[in-house]
């Protein structure tokens, strides 16, 4: 073979060996895959309906005892025994402190005898009349009037009733049931101003301010929620007792409600109040339903077992739900009827198969 032979040969090598046999390509119209079960995204779903909606106001306010009095004894003296402690817990009538009695207790004693003296001159008097003194009601009105008085009856009488007063004050009692507060008096010492103060604490009135745009919610006997802020789950139901009919200066309105204490409220603490309002034909979901993307509130929809992306407008809001409508100026289609994901759609996109599963209670 020629030399020219032998590098042609050669060069017809390498140009074959940089350029392998081509490998056929994918066929262009490859069929869809079936959906495994497994590969079913699980959510919760529930059907969109028309129902009420309890719309919420929450606002601030300050809880007062139901019945409070500045407990003082009426005389002065030495105190001698306190019965009750801060927080205690007492009866209607219960005695909560004494005082030294020793001087009152004499002067009653010593009008006590007064008064007998006084009454066996009355009696006396009478038998002069004919009369006893079981027959003073048969006794002319003008006559009985004249002994009372020249016998010293009606001052012995007055002098009695004054000192059994002055005794009776020198015990301080409970007018009500409720608890001790502000407990001031100690034993062996001179009384000075208020012993204590007595709270009715159960119930609790609570008293907050709306505005005028809200004057709506406050309408007597009108169902509120109250929770103490140190313990949002300690919820009491009760109502609205009063209104009051002037706005001030910030223009407010204060409201007064009323609740059955559970114990968690105490006399000047600050509360958290739930007013609701009843607002009929609304489409309501619960919050969870909603989501964000890009921005914006979204819902998802359950259509063939696939999700399908939908922008929502949210109109109201409460703690648990919003009422939604179908997002302004976007093609978002919504109605009653319409299969929602409610659950399990945090990351989900468009186009997702679901494995729909019912909401549980």
């Amino acid at each position: 073979m020629s030399p020219k032979c032998l590098w042609a040969c050669c060069v017809l090598f390498c140009i074959t060996a940089c350029h392998p046999p081509s490998v056929p390509g994918p066929a262009e119209d490859t069929p869809r895959q079936a959906v495994r079960p497994d590969d079913r995204v699980p959510v919760a779903v529930q059907t969109l309906q028309r129902r009420t909606f309890n719309s919420e106001l929450i606002c601030n306010g300050r809880a007062a005892a139901y019945r409070k009095s500045i407990l003082t004894f009426r005389t002065s003296g030495i105190v001698e025994n306190v019965f009750v402690r801060n927080g205690s817990r007492v009866g209607q009538d219960e005695v909560i402190a004494t005082l030294v009695q020793t001087d009152a207790a004499t002067t009653y004693r010593s009008a006590l005898l007064g008064f007998r003296r006084a009454e066996i001159q009355l009696t006396n008097r009478l038998l002069d009349y004919g009369y006893r003194l079981e027959d003073t009601l048969r006794v002319p009105r003008e006559t009985l009037k004249v002994l009372y008085i020249s016998t010293g009856f009606s001052e012995a009488e007055l002098n009695l009733q004054q000192a059994a007063l002055n005794l009776q004050r020198c015990t301080l009692r409970a007018p009500f049931n409720g608890r001790i507060a502000d407990l001031a008096c100690t034993p062996y010492e001179a009384v000075q101003g208020p012993c204590c103060t007595l709270i009715d604490d159960s119930h609790i009135d609570v008293v907050f301010n709306l505005t005028e745009t809200e004057l709506a919610f406050a309408t007597l006997n009108g169902k509120v929620t109250v929770a103490p802020f140190n313990e949002p789950a300690a919820k009491m139901e009760g109502h609205i007792i009063s209104v009051n009919p002037v706005i001030d200066s910030n223009g407010q309105i204060t409201v007064t409600a009323r609740v059955r204490n559970n114990g968690k409220l105490l006399d000047g603490m600050n509360v958290r109040i739930i007013l609701s309002q009843q607002i009929d034909n609304q489409l309501v979901v619960p919050r969870s339903a909603v989501t964000v993307r890009d921005g914006l509130d979204v819902i998802f929809k359950c259509v063939g077992k696939r999700s399908v992306w939908t922008y929502v407008d949210i109109l109201m809001s409460n703690s648990t739900e919003h009422v939604i409508a179908p997002a302004a100026g976007r093609a978002s289609w919504l109605q009653e009827g319409d299969t929602v994901v409610v659950s399990g759609q945090s990351n989900m996109g468009d186009d997702v198969p679901l494995r729909p599963l019912p909401l549980q209670p």
